[in-house]
């Protein structure tokens, strides 16, 4: 029986890859993060869809670029305007249908 990943997405606003020493900073110690990194998957390009937060998060959520599907283009709205955007099941939808 196969066992199933874990799965551990870090978001975090204003860090930068270099902040970060297991992308090579010599001074700032993150030795939790370091670890995770060595164990799991480290992305050495990457570029966000967006340059806003909660856009930029949107398209991660639901794979959608949000000018033109998910209508995430903005850091503000209606408390529930976030899920209604979606036509498609979102990542974390998906990985609960899949245990």
């Amino acid at each position: 029986m196969a066992t199933q990943p874990n799965i551990v997405i870090i978001s975090c606003d204003q860090l930068r890859s270099f902040e970060i020493g297991c992308y090579g900073n010599p001074v700032i110690r993150t030795p939790h993060m370091d670890r995770l990194a060595a164990d799991g998957v480290r992305f050495e390009v990457a570029c966000s869809n967006n340059p806003l937060c909660t856009p930029s998060r949107a398209n991660l959520l639901s794979g959608q670029y949000s000018r033109t599907c998910n209508g995430m283009t903005g850091n503000v709205g209606e408390p529930d305007s976030f899920r209604r955007c979606f036509p498609n099941p979102i990542l974390p939808e998906v990985l609960r249908q899949a245990g």
